[in-house]
């Protein structure tokens, strides 16, 4: 599932609604997501494949054979529903979970801008390739326009 500034998390509810090895859904991994290939002829997919409903708690041993060491000891630490509700899609820039304009813009900007347009401030005659770069940003071309403005002349201190 994309979208413009990330991708969205899954909480975690039963686990029937989440992929195991495709959704972001393991918050304290890099990327919040298994890296671990799965093994071959593997028929788990689900999160919930690797609760035992016996004792709602993690299968370590089936954990074990799946995914490396670190990632197992991340998903230990992780809750398991005790009232075995749905999982839900939650956005994790934000601490509440909900999508803000304010989240996805910030998040969108931090993806977009090439590093050379913040080192533009540090030599005098910005090159073709950064201009060319500057305007191939995926973003609104008022933003580029504004950001072509800020190198071309920048402001003087006021103070």
């Amino acid at each position: 599932m994309k979208s413009f500034g990330g991708q969205p998390s899954m909480e975690l509810g039963n686990g029937e609604a989440v992929h195991f090895w495709n959704d972001q859904w393991v918050r304290n991994l890099p990327h919040n997501k298994v890296i671990s290939q799965p093994p071959i002829n593997c028929n788990w997919n689900k999160v919930a494949d690797f609760i035992s409903h016996e004792s709602n708690m993690w299968d370590l041993e089936r954990l074990a054979t799946c995914v490396s060491a670190e990632e197992v000891r991340a998903i230990s630490k992780i809750p398991i529903s005790l009232t075995k509700r749905e999982d839900k899609c939650i956005w994790a820039y934000t601490k509440s979970g909900h999508y803000t304009m304010k989240s996805g813009y910030h998040q969108s900007f931090k993806r977009s801008i090439p590093p050379i347009v913040n080192q533009a401030s540090t030599f005098h005659s910005p090159s073709e390739s950064m201009w060319k770069r500057l305007w191939a940003i995926p973003t609104m071309p008022k933003v580029c326009h504004f950001m072509w403005r800020i190198v071309k002349k920048p402001a003087k201190p006021i103070f």
